[in-house]
């Protein structure tokens, strides 16, 4: 009876159990397209110590005497590695590699509803922004076409939205809400418009020590094992590529 029971109830509301699978399969496709990935890569370092030597080992048999100097000599050998992973992890270290590679700036566009980052090969111009300074976020839309002009529109800095809209060509510095705003091609420009005559790319200009600590957080260093001098550093990105710079 009991059997019955339940059967007949599934069919008199067979609606409600269509309408939740279908709830349920729309919000995971939702997720898998909004969702962006996480890349993790890893690195070891070698830290040789002061005296010249390749690690624990060389230092200890060298300048420390297998007994007599072991405790001192694992003391100052732990010492380096420590000093080294600080420096490695600094402030002033890590706005270098933001510097060097432009990290403080992200392209960004949308395939249907998916976000999908542009770096190096996927990015077909590079644009920098000299009157904005490091505590000064900026953001703008830029409508590029492949014969190589654009529209810049949808300015923001830091949270004020600013009015204009401005057309300009790759290769010149263009006068913006932002201040002077200089666009150039990369050696990607061709094969990036191989599909299409036009794409819209959504351009963010962090404040640079908030890019910087957001590098901190997504890099990781630690000692490989107790017992060596190696140091291993693991750093998480959206982009696999840039993950392994």
């Amino acid at each position: 009876m009991m059997e019955k029971s339940l059967i007949k109830t599934c069919i008199e509301y067979w609606r409600w159990f269509v309408a939740s699978v279908a709830t349920t399969l729309v919000i995971g496709i939702l997720f898998l397209l909004v969702y962006a990935p996480r890349y993790e890569r890893t690195a070891t370092i070698l830290i040789k110590d002061e005296t010249g030597g390749s690690g624990l080992l060389s230092s200890i048999a060298a300048n420390m005497g297998m007994l007599s100097g072991l405790g001192m000599g694992m003391l100052n050998i732990s010492s380096n590695v420590s000093n080294e992973m600080e420096i490695i992890g600094s402030p002033a270290m890590v706005m270098r590699v933001v510097d060097r590679l432009a990290l403080d700036v992200r392209y960004e566009t949308y395939d249907f509803l998916m976000k999908r980052e542009l770096w190096e090969e996927t990015l077909p111009v590079k644009a920098t922004f000299p009157q904005l300074n490091e505590k000064d976020g900026g953001y703008m839309k830029m409508d590029l076409r492949k014969d190589g002009t654009f529209t810049l529109y949808k300015f923001r800095k830091n949270k004020d939205k600013l009015d204009g809209e401005v057309s300009g060509k790759v290769g010149e510095v263009c006068q913006t809400p932002l201040g002077k705003v200089s666009v150039i091609k990369t050696q990607y420009f061709d094969r990036c418009f191989n599909d299409a005559n036009e794409q819209t790319i959504r351009i963010t200009k962090e404040r640079k020590y908030d890019q910087v600590e957001r590098c901190q957080k997504q890099l990781v260093i630690d000692l490989a094992d107790d017992q060596t001098s190696i140091i291993s550093l693991t750093y998480e990105d959206q982009n696999s590529d840039r993950a392994e710079i």
